[in-house]
């Protein structure tokens, strides 16, 4: 009788990411390739995955870090082996713009602040103006404040803290003030004081309130 020892061979396995870091949302695509003869087990984060025509893919729906791992069973020909790799998913940026309307007014008429979030469409945000602090919801991409305020000078800070998609950021208007109210002014100019009956008296009244006049 003869006996034949076979020597068994340490097998490849590589796994090709063609991002190792994206942003969240993304589909995320890779292969794996090996020269054993034994059947490959590859999963994303402990789930199993089957390729479409070679390709191996998932998407990446929250922040953080996919596991990808691959391994081969040992069969006549081949050991068995293993080998990992890990996908870096990060939230979206944040982005935002504020503006104050109008830049002035006179004390006890209203300023609204206006917020424009560019991605995301819902949330809520932190207002400060002032000594003032007012906590204000995300509707459709925006947030409106109206308010009314003492006299003074303002900016409006605007603080969005992040949610699982999107990062936190902040914002600044440009300053608006309020204005002490002004006394007006109400002048009569008449061209004649003394006239006889059935003249035209023709008169002015300049003033230098925005209010109608009566």
């Amino acid at each position: 009788t003869t006996l034949r020892v076979l020597n068994k061979t340490a097998p490849y396995i590589n796994i090709t990411v063609d991002d190792l870091t994206v942003e969240i949302g993304s589909n995320v695509t890779f292969t794996v390739t090996t020269n054993s003869t034994a059947n490959i087990t590859v999963k994303v984060n402990g789930e199993i995955k089957t390729p479409k025509d070679g390709i191996y893919s998932f998407n990446a729906t929250q922040a953080g870090r996919y596991t990808i791992t691959a391994e081969v069973a040992e069969n006549a020909e081949f050991f068995a082996a293993f080998n990992t790799t890990a996908v870096n998913v990060y939230k979206h940026a944040a982005e935002l713009t504020v503006n104050a309307t109008p830049v002035s007014v006179v004390v006890g008429q209203n300023t609204t602040i206006n917020v424009t979030m560019k991605h995301n469409e819902s949330g809520k945000l932190l207002i400060v103006v002032g000594d003032y602090t007012y906590l204000v919801n995300i509707t459709q991409g925006k947030a409106n404040l109206t308010l009314a305020l003492p006299i003074g000078p303002y900016t409006a800070k605007v603080y969005y803290f992040g949610d699982d998609k999107y990062n936190k950021t902040t914002g600044e208007s440009s300053q608006f003030e309020v204005l002490n109210k002004t006394v007006p002014y109400i002048n009569i100019t008449v061209d004649n004081l003394t006239v006889e009956v059935d003249n035209e008296i023709i008169f002015t009244v300049p003033t230098n309130s925005t209010d109608n006049i009566t």
